[in-house]
């Protein structure tokens, strides 16, 4: 994975003045003015109208700025839970009622507990949203039933019944949602602003998330491509972020579509390329199968590719291996040892002597001076690593990160 820098105020102002431009932004004042839409959902209308600075945050936020966003956006749409089914004396009497019934044996009674109780939770979770919506969910209020009256097929009846009803309900505002953030009408603009020109403005060059693939922009009278666009924060989950700038991450096909999909990055959380250190806290390394060979090259077939975390926070490493995993990346590395075997020779070959030899070549003033003094400048350091070292650079070309990990974890590291 590779870092992004941050976008430009140039670019930003390009974004919000096509979005305050749309169609979509006329909606805002519809839908705050539809008495046909429920309470709730006007609300959110109105808030999205009055209150432009929440707005043009959903739409030019940061990353961090982006989450609580989402947060605020979900109070707004949930309002306060009132969790009906708390209401309840406990559910440990309703399914020891369900079980003595049943007359189910130990183990089978544990389980049985366990399915009825998980049940009760689900439905626990569906009441929250449940406020959306306001009331008219059920046909009877559960909070008015009795303990005996839970019988599994009433749970099961209940849960199905305000499953069915909250889909169709969602489906409905969320729709909404995508007619204000209107994410297919950006990526088919070819006028002043649209997915081809923030993608040629961004100038990304290689998908952040592998550091493998080539991203570029192109246009021609005979075919055009771009990056892919993945929305971070999926837009079938949060259709209000549908739009944002810092949400939208040029991307190749294979990490988008093949690897991510619709993986939730909120809940599931991630790092996001856009101006994250985490970056730092993590390396790929070499490791040899037999340590008897670790001073010489080994062959492909004797090491492989693997990662180290270098921080000991546990919502970092977190998020570091949900990256790695989603993306494959130690899969699709240990496809490219040859490279790393490369480097490794390298190093074997860019001894004190070489080290010093080619310094003078590239700079007369350095000739006399010792390996660890020798401040090797970019285009000297690019040359023996075949790639990008520094933080700035490391994003234009393939494999840079990768790279230049297992460099540092070899001699080349105090050149580098």
């Amino acid at each position: 994975m590779i870092k992004l820098t941050n976008i430009p105020d140039l670019i930003l102002n390009k974004h919000w003045n096509y979005f305050i431009q749309t169609n979509g932004y006329k909606k805002i004042t519809t839908f705050s003015e539809d008495h046909t839409l429920r309470p709730k959902e006007m609300n959110l209308y109105t808030e999205l109208k009055l209150n432009s600075l929440f707005l043009k945050k959903l739409v030019c936020g940061t990353p961090d700025e982006l989450s609580r966003c989402i947060d605020k956006f979900m109070k707004l749409v949930n309002g306060l839970p009132e969790l009906r089914f708390a209401q309840l004396p406990n559910y440990k009497v309703i399914y020891q009622s369900i079980n003595t019934k049943n007359g189910l044996k130990p183990e089978e009674r544990l389980n049985n507990k366990k399915s009825i109780l998980q049940r009760l939770v689900d439905i626990d979770k569906l009441c929250v949203i449940e406020n959306v919506y306001d009331n008219a969910i059920f046909n009877e209020d559960p909070s008015s039933m009795d303990d005996n009256q839970f019988t599994i097929s009433k749970i099961k009846s209940l849960y199905k019944e305000l499953k069915n009803k909250l889909a169709s309900l969602y489906s409905e505002s969320s729709s909404r949602l995508c007619e204000v953030f209107n994410y297919d009408a950006f990526a088919s603009s070819f006028d002043n602003w649209g997915a081809y020109h923030l993608t040629t403005s961004l100038g990304v060059s290689v998908c952040p998330y592998c550091n493998l693939n080539y991203v570029h922009t192109i246009e021609t009278e005979n075919g055009k491509t771009r990056p892919e666009l993945d929305h971070f924060y999926p837009k079938s989950k949060f259709p209000f972020l549908a739009l944002s700038i810092y949400n939208l991450i040029p991307s190749c096909h294979i990490c988008n579509s093949n690897f991510k999909g619709s993986i939730d990055f909120h809940t599931k959380i991630h790092i996001n390329p856009y101006g994250n250190e985490l970056l730092k806290k993590f390396e790929f390394f070499v490791d040899v199968n037999d340590s008897d060979m670790a001073e010489a090259v080994p062959e492909i077939e004797d090491f492989k590719i693997i990662m180290k975390t270098m921080t000991e926070n546990e919502s970092e490493i977190l998020r570091i291996k949900n990256s790695i995993q989603t993306f494959k990346l130690i899969e699709l590395y240990n496809n490219h040892k040859e490279i790393a075997k490369e480097i490794l020779e390298k190093a074997l070959y860019y001894n004190e002597t070489r080290i010093i030899e080619l310094s003078e070549f590239f700079d007369d003033e350095l000739a006399d001076k010792k390996s660890k003094d020798i401040k090797l400048d970019e285009s000297t350091k690019r040359f023996i690593l075949g790639n990008f070292v520094e933080d700035s650079k490391i994003g234009k070309r393939t494999l840079s990160k990768f790279m230049r990990d297992v460099a540092m974890g070899t001699d080349l590291k105090k050149y580098l």
